[in-house]
């Protein structure tokens, strides 16, 4: 799995400062507006916009999500607050 360095971006609910992103799939694909990630810090599921900077997913981005993807996201965010807890 390939990080990706992305401009700097502010988690819009911890403030925690972003600055890499990771694929979810095998892919090695850098990430493009509308493409979801999670905050390190507090799990925050967002989104990326048209420059990058990232905004919190709203209901509707996760509606429009398969149920598969939906669930992928949310296993992978009960994973990250896991881990941030032992840490």
């Amino acid at each position: 799995m390939k990080h990706h360095c992305v401009t700097k971006a502010e988690c819009p609910r911890c403030f925690y400062q972003l600055d890499c992103a990771f694929a979810a799939d095998a892919s090695d694909d850098p990430p493009v507006p509308g493409d979801f990630t999670l905050c390190f810090k507090c799990g925050a599921i967002l989104v990326f916009t048209d420059d990058l900077d990232v905004r919190p997913a709203t209901d509707d981005d996760l509606e429009a999500l398969e149920a598969r993807e939906r669930k992928e996201l949310e296993r992978a965010q009960r994973l990250l607050r896991a881990y941030r807890r032992q840490l």
